[in-house]
């Protein structure tokens, strides 16, 4: 059985463990300032909304589940162009010690905390920013998208300009003819 959801003060340290022996459910809506890793790779737009359930599993170990939602303003890093977009993630962490994390090595996702609390927004900021996609633009092809492909010389020789004006030889001309050779 779930416990109702708790009303705590937003900068309230939760109490992990007596959580999840209660099997409560945390809802919460953080401030953006509230995620500073976060919002100094995105402009945080609105509140974020976070649901958070508590249990135990089956070695006794505390056990969060649940879902985190908000909207953001990003640079695309494939246009570069600033676009707003609603970014989620579900999240499914055991919180242990830094010590049972590394006894646990990398089977599971973990949080881990020093002491019997943790901070609502330590727990959500990291999934936040893995949910931020590389690619915010949904547009394809992006009109803003840099060009993939450059157009060949006119001469097909591989020349570069020097400092002082003059063409010299580029060190890769000898590539391009060995190709031109297989090519004939």
């Amino acid at each position: 059985m779930i416990a109702p959801a708790m009303n705590t003060r937003p900068d309230e340290r939760l109490s992990y463990l007596d959580l999840a022996r209660q099997g409560a459910r945390v809802e919460r809506r953080l401030a953006p300032e509230e995620l500073p890793r976060l919002s100094s790779i995105a402009r945080v737009l609105q509140p974020v909304d976070v649901v958070l359930e508590f249990a135990r599993d089956e070695l006794g170990r505390a056990r969060v589940t649940g879902r985190v939602e908000t909207r953001v303003q990003a640079t695309c890093q494939r246009c570069l162009q600033d676009v707003e977009r609603t970014i989620g993630a579900r999240l499914a962490l055991l919180v242990v010690s830094e010590h049972e994390a590394r006894q646990l090595g990398g089977e599971l996702d973990v949080h881990t905390v020093e002491g019997g609390s943790v901070s609502c927004a330590g727990l959500v900021e990291d999934e936040l920013i893995l949910a931020l996609p590389e690619r915010l633009c949904r547009d394809e092809p992006c009109a803003f998208a840099p060009a993939l492909s450059y157009p060949a010389t006119d001469t097909g020789k591989a020349r570069e300009t020097a400092g002082d004006g003059n063409l010299k030889e580029n060190p890769f001309s000898v590539l391009a003819a060995l190709k031109d050779q297989a090519d004939s």
